[in-house]
């Protein structure tokens, strides 16, 4: 707990450096001109964020300002450690929390030689230089939670709590930024038709509360229409395939593994393993609506490649992080998860006691030891091992199955993870020395 308080402490601090500077002009961002519109007698009346930001200016200008997005910042560490928690439970709390610090500072991979750029044409969950994106991600993050724990995918004490909680912070989410809503949206009706036709009308109530909290952002994504394309004429929305992407890089297939090399390895080395989890459904389909829409959709006008309509994607690729972390994780636990028993003469002979204790430390070594427990499982398989399989005994027989991502698998999926991460640590000391975000 010390560790962890000093950590995040020193990040704050970190964090707020940053954006003082930001707020001060002396890092380039668009925290500036987000100020602007939050504290102009003409406020803008765009995005939920603009009345605390006007209050932090107006309580004490850079500092003020710097405090609030450090707080998001912060906040979103901690919450991702705490989703991160609640989908592997076994996992040691030391584990997910520098899970949540390696998910926090991943970009697309830096290649210089092949594009000059950190973040320019790259899709990233981390986008520091825009508050009203990390807002939106902070309280994205606690509407999945919220839907995954309504429809029974997580453990929850009360439902009818879980659904305030996912409504509230859906609203929220589309108040601040509407780019979360416009790829959560659909996904959810997906995976609501997916539920009807797999579990019948027993999911048609569930179903139709998720429904109530949709209409009800249905009215606020018009407001924000409004706001952006009626009150202001000089933008609308375009249709075309990749005409913003292609201005930011030379190619867009190599943006595509830069930017998501981590998932792609992770989905190639492990897919079977959770294949129909839910979890991992929702920020599939999350992901690819996403990519969907800054494809073929973007503004006109001024704004055109300003790529407004990527924010979802920067949303998309955060959560296809999270799950790819968890599924990586998980699937190297897949060897010696559990013990079978051929022969119930054999199991009774071994002795219960004996049996439910290797059933337990299998379990534990698996699911909470990770690296460790994946080198012991052969010593624990060989103390417990009755007659073989082969010797026409029956009896106790450990199911070992290959650990899909182990050996140069598992080194090279890591080796990606921290060079993401190292982009990102790459980025943001290029930022403090003044050169940009991109």
């Amino acid at each position: 707990m010390v560790v962890r308080v000093i950590v995040l402490a020193a990040l704050a601090v970190m964090f707020f450096y940053m954006f003082y500077n930001m707020a001060a002009r002396n890092f380039y961002s668009d925290l500036p001109a987000h100020i602007r519109s939050a504290i102009s007698e003409e406020q803008s009346s765009y995005s939920l964020v603009y009345p605390f930001l006007a209050i932090s200016w107006n309580l004490g200008k850079e500092v003020g300002v710097a405090v609030f997005v450090t707080l998001i910042e912060i906040t979103t560490i901690v919450l991702s450690e705490r989703f991160l928690k609640a989908l592997m439970p076994d996992t040691k709390p030391e584990a997910t929390f520098v899970l949540a610090l390696l998910l926090n500072f991943e970009i697309g991979l830096y290649m210089p030689f092949i594009h000059p750029h950190y973040m320019q044409g790259l899709s990233a969950g981390n986008g520091w230089h825009n508050c009203t994106y990390l807002a939106m991600r902070l309280v994205g993050i606690g509407a999945i939670w919220g839907y995954l724990r309504f429809v029974g995918y997580l453990k929850s004490r009360n439902q009818k709590l879980d659904w305030v909680i996912f409504t509230v912070c859906t609203i929220v989410c589309a108040a601040i930024k509407p780019s979360f809503v416009v790829i959560f949206g659909p996904a959810v009706v997906i995976m609501c038709v997916y539920d009807l036709k797999k579990e019948g009308k027993q999911t048609v109530k569930r179903s139709l509360a998720l429904g109530v909290a949709f209409v009800i952002v249905l009215g606020v994504l018009v407001y924000q229409y409004t706001v952006l394309f009626v009150e202001d004429t000089s933008s609308g929305i375009g249709i075309g395939f990749m005409s913003v992407w292609r201005r930011a890089h030379f190619f867009v297939p190599i943006a595509w593994l830069q930017s998501y090399a981590f998932p792609i390895l992770v989905f190639t080395f492990c897919w079977g393993f959770q294949k129909g989890d839910r979890n991992m459904r929702l920020s599939l389909l999350v992901f690819f609506i996403a990519l969907f829409i800054y494809l073929f959709i973007h503004e006109t006008g001024y704004r055109k490649y300003h790529g407004n309509f990527g924010w979802g994607l920067k949303f998309g690729v955060y959560y296809l992080f999270i799950t790819s972390i968890v599924l990586f994780c998980k699937s190297r636990c897949k060897l010696a998860r559990l013990i079978t028993v051929q022969n119930p003469a054999a199991a009774s002979a071994m002795g219960a006691n004996a049996r439910e204790q290797a059933v337990a430390e299998t379990k534990s070594l698996c699911e909470g030891d990770g690296e460790e427990g994946a080198a012991r499982k052969l010593t624990l398989a060989d103390r417990w091992r009755g007659p073989t399989e082969d010797d026409g005994e029956g009896g106790v027989i450990f199911k070992e199955e290959p650990s899909l991502v182990g050996g140069w698998r598992g080194v090279v999926v890591w080796a990606v993870l921290l060079y993401h991460v190292g982009s990102g640590i790459g980025n943001l000391i290029n930022i403090f020395n003044g050169n940009g975000y991109g």
